[in-house]
C-alpha cells in the first residue's frame, strides 16, 4: 500500500473553515458574559477591591486635598492637559474602529479581534464608571484651593451628583481599559506594550492638571486606572484565547482512506 500526502490550498472565498466562520461572526459582544465576569475574579478582583479601598485612604489622608491645591496654584499648567484629555475622549472609537476596518479590509484576523476587544472594553468601562458615579455622587473639584471638608464630600444614593464628574475617573477607566486590552493580542510587540502604558501615564497626568485640577481628584484617577486595568486584562485575555484558537483551526488535516492512504492538509490565507 502506497502512502502519499496531498496538500490543498484554498482561499476563504472558495471554502469555509471553522476559522473563517469564527472570524465572520466575531463582534464587540463576543464572549462578553465571560469577560465581564473575569474582570471581577482572581487577580482582577484584587484590582477592583484595591480600587475601591484606596479611595477613602487617599481622601481622608489629605492627599487628595494637597495634590489638588498644589496643582490649582499653578495656573500655567492648565492648558497642558487638554490635548491628552481630548484624545482620551475619542480613543475608544478611534482605536476600535481603525483596527476593525483595517482587519476587515486587509484580511487581518488579529486586527479584527483587537478592534472588537477594544470596543468591548470601552463598553464595560463605561457601564462600570456610570454605575459607580451614579451611586457615589462625588462633586468635581473646583479650580481653586479647597478645604478638606469639600474634598471629602460624597452624596451616596442615586444620581445625587450626576455621572459626568466624580469617582471614579471615567477618562482613566476608559483609557486604561482600552489600552491595556491590546498587549494580550500583541504579546511580542514591545512598541504596543510601552505605547499603551505611556498613553495611560500621559492621560493620568493630564486629568490631574487640566483646568487647574478641576476635572478629577487623585483618588478618582487612581481608582479609575485600577478598574480599567482589571477590565482591559480580562477582555484582552479572552479575545487573545479566541484568536489563538482561530489561528490553530486555519490548518486542518484530514485522513484519506481508500485506494491510497495519506492525509489531506488544508489551510487558508
Amino acid at each position: 500500500m502506497v502512502a502519499s500526502v496531498f496538500l490543498a490550498v484554498a482561499s476563504p472565498s472558495a471554502q469555509d473553515t471553522l476559522a473563517d466562520l469564527s472570524l465572520s461572526k466575531i463582534n464587540p459582544f463576543t464572549g462578553i458574559p465571560a469577560n465581564a465576569g473575569n474582570a471581577f475574579l482572581g487577580s482582577n478582583l484584587i484590582l477592583q477591591a484595591v480600587a475601591v479601598g484606596v479611595a477613602p485612604l487617599v481622601v481622608q489622608s489629605g492627599w487628595d486635598r494637597e495634590v489638588h491645591n498644589s496643582i490649582a496654584r499653578h495656573a500655567e499648567w492648565a492648558p497642558y492637559g487638554l490635548p491628552a484629555v481630548g484624545a482620551a475622549t475619542l480613543l475608544p472609537v478611534g482605536v476600535s474602529g481603525g483596527l476593525y476596518l483595517y482587519g476587515r479590509t486587509h484580511d487581518a484576523p488579529r486586527e479584527v479581534y483587537a478592534g472588537c476587544a477594544v470596543a468591548q472594553s470601552a463598553l464595560l468601562a463605561f457601564l462600570e464608571q456610570s454605575v459607580l458615579k451614579a451611586a457615589t455622587g462625588r462633586p468635581g473639584p473646583k479650580p481653586r484651593e479647597m478645604t478638606q471638608a469639600e474634598v471629602e464630600t460624597f452624596r451616596f444614593g442615586f444620581l445625587r451628583g450626576g455621572v459626568f464628574w466624580g469617582w471614579p475617573s471615567g477618562h482613566m477607566l476608559n483609557t486604561t481599559a482600552v489600552l491595556t486590552t491590546l498587549p494580550a493580542l500583541y504579546p511580542d510587540n514591545a512598541w504596543v506594550r510601552w505605547g499603551c502604558w505611556t498613553g495611560v501615564a500621559t492621560t493620568f497626568a493630564s486629568v490631574m492638571v487640566v483646568n487647574r485640577s478641576s476635572m478629577h481628584f487623585l483618588s478618582d484617577a487612581t481608582s479609575g486606572t485600577l478598574m480599567g486595568l482589571a477590565i482591559g486584562s480580562s477582555v484582552g485575555a479572552g479575545f487573545a484565547r479566541g484568536l489563538r484558537l482561530s489561528e490553530a483551526n486555519r490548518v486542518q488535516i484530514e485522513p484519506l482512506l481508500g485506494r491510497e492512504t495519506g492525509a489531506l492538509a488544508r489551510w487558508t490565507f
